[in-house]
Formats: C-alpha cells, structure tokens, sequence
C-alpha cells in the first residue's frame, strides 16, 4: 500500500530535473517504519485507513528529506548502499530537491480529513521543529568534548525519535475523526479519554525510537571500532561518544576505555527505579554492551507498557 502510494505519486512537468533526485531517493528502499505506524494508529480506530494514506506518503517524503539533507551536512558518500544524491548530481542539486521533497511532504500532509487538519498540521509543524532543534544539538556536538549522556539521549530524542512519536500521533487523529467525526461534539469525557490516546502514543514512538538510535550508534561505533588501525576517534561523529562513555571524544579508543562515567544511562528518566549498573568500564571492542542493552531494554519495555494503556 505504502509502496504503491509512492510509485503513483505526480510531481509536476515543470523543471522535472528537479524531482529525479526525489525518485532516486523514494527508490532507494527503507524500512517504511514511519509512514507504517501513522496507518497503524489510524487503524486503532477505523478498519478504512484510506484517509490516513497521503499524510502516511507525507511523513516519508518529509523523513527522505531529512535524510537527504543530512547527507550533505555529513558529507555521506552512500546511503541504503547507493550513493547520496550530492554525490550523484552535487551538493546545490540535493539541497535544492531536499527543499522541494519538504514542500511535497506538506502538500501529502494537508490531503488530512478537514475537521483534524488543524491538528495535524500542528503536529506537523511541531515534530519539524523538534527534529531542526535536534541536528542542531547534533551540529553542536561535533566540536565539544564534553557531551554528556544526557545530552546525547536528548539530541536522538529530538532528531531521530519524536518523528515515530509524531507520526503515530498523525495516524490516530485521523482514525479518531474517521471514528467519531467531530471531535468537539462528542463530550468532554471522551475527547479526555482520545487525548490521553494521542499522548500515550506518543510516548511509545519516542521511547521505540530511543531504544532503535541507541543500538543504532552502537553498532556504527563497533564497526569503526574494528577499523581502528586506519581510522581515529576524531573520524567519528561526536555524537556517538556517549554511547561509549562521556569525554571519549579526541581521546582515541584505548584511552576511551579508561573512563568510567556510565552509570547514569541506566537511569530511567526519574519514573522508575534506577537499574543496576551492569559494569563501570566498557570496552568499545567487547562483544556486548550491558549498559547500552539495558537502557534499550528499559525503553522498550517503557513503549510496551505505553501500547497497554491504549
């Protein structure tokens, strides 16, 4: 259904130069996980999820498109196994089409029913802000030496997480309208109670969203890790070094494995009892990363018990 939805989509004859990038783009593959969840919310609450499909095809052109930019800022020569748009045409060309697929994104999203728009916008416009906050904090790191792992968990909150989280939020106004038509005619208890929906869903998105970047960063840092007799520390995006430890940054991996700064990443945002700490020094090259499991398992199990409430 979602790969259909992109495969028919019309981009307009006029400079259609611009819009081979986009193509290039939607054709690379992915997991779909974004626009999935958006009809899986909307699902929650109508079998017919038809309403939800063009704002589903929005969130996945806006995702593409952060990814394209991102490629740019990062200078990434590949992506999904084929190279970035800037390496295949150049940097002004992927700018330029990363700017067309976010106004494409918009047109996908406003294709919302009428009596939710509003909302959905909204949310829209919020999670744009949230991920922009996020690769600024992401920018910013690149020359600290002093990212704390609070820190690091906010950035992938922001850049990578609430874009699950927004997505899901999407999804179910628009099967709650599908539902319950106007919202504001079906008493106060109830809109209380769909509230309390778009809230819960949220947070199962964003903590689903954490536990992925955390694994995420920590297989880029395995793998960078195994390369190390030709590649530094200094290569890595800094980001990434709380994953391994706070102030590893410019210090080199053997070094890195002397600090011992890990225990607040099994803290459980002040909600729940903190788990144990399963080891004080960690290893980049080790097998395992207990700290980062448990963190990952804890936020798991937080998406888990966040789905139960719906």
């Amino acid at each position: 259904m979602i790969e259909e939805g992109l495969q028919d989509l019309d981009y307009p004859i006029a400079a259609a130069t611009l819009y081979d990038p986009i193509r290039y783009t939607l054709d690379s593959g992915g997991k779909r996980l974004r626009p999935t969840l958006v009809l899986i919310a909307a699902s929650l609450y109508n079998d017919d999820i038809q309403a939800a499909l063009k704002p589903a095809l929005g969130i996945e052109m806006y995702h593409n498109f952060t990814l394209l930019h991102d490629d740019v800022m990062d200078k990434a020569p590949t992506r999904r196994g084929r190279p970035t748009v800037h390496v295949k045409w150049n940097e002004n060309q992927a700018i330029l089409s990363g700017d067309a697929m976010e106004g494409l994104a918009y047109q996908l999203i406003a294709e919302a029913p009428s009596r939710v728009l509003k909302n959905v916008i909204d949310t829209f416009n919020l999670m744009n802000q949230e991920i922009c906050q996020g690769q600024q904090y992401d920018m910013e790191f690149e020359t600290r030496d002093n990212v704390t792992i609070d820190e690091y968990i906010e950035m992938i909150r922001l850049k990578t997480s609430v874009l699950l989280g927004r997505a899901l939020q999407i999804g179910a106004y628009i099967g709650q309208d599908k539902q319950f038509g106007n919202l504001s005619d079906i008493g106060v208890e109830r809109y209380e109670w769909l509230d309390r929906d778009i809230d819960t869903l949220f947070r199962f998105g964003t903590s689903l969203g954490l536990a992925f970047q955390l694994q995420d960063d920590w297989l880029d840092l395995r793998q960078a890790y195994r390369r190390r007799h030709s590649r530094k520390q200094e290569d890595l995006p800094s980001h990434y070094c709380p994953v391994q430890c706070p102030r590893a940054q410019h210090r080199g991996y053997e070094r890195a494995t002397e600090d011992r700064n890990l225990q607040g990443l099994l803290q459980e945002d002040g909600s729940r009892k903190s788990l144990p700490p399963c080891y004080r020094q960690l290893s980049p090259g080790s097998t395992a990363s207990p700290p980062v499991d448990e963190y990952t398992y804890a936020k798991t199990t937080t998406a888990e018990g966040n789905c139960s409430e719906t």
